[in-house]
């Protein structure tokens, strides 16, 4: 019976793990690192409502604003027409 792929298997794990460090030293900055929170995000949001579509030209002009659509339904009946309901939303500037 022939051991080489084992024996050859042992020797490479003994070779790897003599060549990691033995200790891991966590520095102040480190463990800062670890516990800083990103502060929330405020979200400013606008809504569109009309009876036709918004273009691309005008969902564009939104997202120039800073504008994310997250939203979009079709209202209920309005004069005769569907009501076309966009949400956007975008980070709120701080004060």
């Amino acid at each position: 019976m022939k051991r080489t792929p084992f024996i050859a298997a042992a020797l490479v794990s003994l070779m790897l793990a003599s060549s990691l460090p033995a200790k891991v030293t966590i520095t102040p900055s480190t463990a800062d690192a670890v516990r800083t929170v990103p502060t929330r995000i405020q979200w400013e949001y606008q809504t569109f409502e009309g009876s036709t579509p918004l273009s691309e030209r005008q969902l564009n002009d939104y997202g120039q604003k800073g504008f994310e659509l997250v939203g979009f339904t079709l209202g209920g009946e309005r004069r005769g027409g569907a009501q076309y309901i966009y949400i956007f939303k975008r980070p709120k500037e701080v004060e």
